[in-house]
């Protein structure tokens, strides 16, 4: 176990890459999924708005 850590300890450029790229893989992942949810939300809102302007753009006394 020790000689591992020691390998660990002189490898340590590779472990800090290694991390700095996992780091990066989630964030750019976890943004692209929140994108998508807020363009969803936007698109249910832009839906919503069409239906309230027709409905409210129709006359009700005809």
């Amino acid at each position: 176990m020790d000689k591992f850590i020691e390998v660990i300890l002189e490898n340590k450029i590779y472990l800090i890459l290694t991390i700095v790229t996992l780091v990066i893989i989630t964030v750019s992942v976890s943004f692209n999924s929140f994108k998508k949810t807020k363009n969803k939300s936007i698109k249910i809102v832009q839906k919503n708005n069409i239906v309230n302007g027709n409905m409210a753009g129709r006359d009700i006394r005809k």
